[in-house]
């Protein structure tokens, strides 16, 4: 089973809490308090890896009555128990902040289940209680089909918060400014190739003019 516990704002301007954290609130504020070490331990291995992703999650506010409920990240998704078969496809996970990191932690008791990283053709093999920092919206993965019970818990901010922090607050979305980057070069490249082939019918039109004298 899959649970999302978390806030986004999925075709809404303004972040919400999902209906799972609803349904199940007692128990998911139960399951954040338990786990409180390990996600302030998982936001220490984003400040050590990525600190410029690590202060850009924290760095503005949400609204009323919402909080970080995974330390730095927004929530996470809990997958809990056996193997689910639509968890082994290859997948980006596209609605996740496109240059921010997502942090896996798997538990439970089996065997085999590797990560499989596609773009880095990289195979990981998850002892229960390892975790691993990536940018799973860029990177195309899947994991294997485990033996055993495994369970495993996501935590991540999704690409919509960073619209919404964009929209309220200014925040500067590097996608745009990649955006913005490509269509300069672009045009620079253009400018490029219309001067270069200017300058060629200009030396054409000379050395014609001096063959005539």
């Amino acid at each position: 089973m899959t649970w999302h516990l978390c806030a986004w704002a999925k075709y809404s301007l303004e972040p919400f809490l999902s209906r799972e954290y609803l349904d199940m609130k007692e128990q998911a504020d139960s399951f954040f308090q338990t786990n409180k070490k390990l996600f302030d331990c998982m936001s220490g291995l984003l400040g050590q890896v990525a600190p410029g992703v690590f202060k850009q999650f924290q760095n503005y506010p949400l609204p009323n009555g919402l909080e970080r409920l995974c330390g730095a990240w927004i929530g996470c998704v809990v997958n809990k128990g056996g193997n689910d078969p639509n968890q082994t496809n290859i997948h980006r996970d596209a609605s996740e902040a496109l240059y921010g990191y997502s942090c896996l932690i798997s538990c439970g008791n089996y065997t085999e289940g590797e990560l499989i990283l596609y773009d880095l053709e990289v195979i990981l093999e998850l002892k229960a209680g390892d975790m691993i920092l990536f940018p799973d919206a860029i990177i195309h993965h899947s994991n294997k089909e485990a033996q055993g019970s495994r369970c495993s818990v996501v935590a991540f901010t999704q690409e919509n918060i960073y619209s919404y922090w964009n929209r309220e607050y200014n925040m500067v979305l590097r996608r745009k400014m990649r955006r913005k980057s490509k269509s300069k070069s672009k045009s620079k490249s253009k400018s490029k190739s219309k001067s270069k082939s200017k300058a060629k019918s200009k030396a054409k039109s000379k050395a014609k003019s001096k063959a005539k004298g």
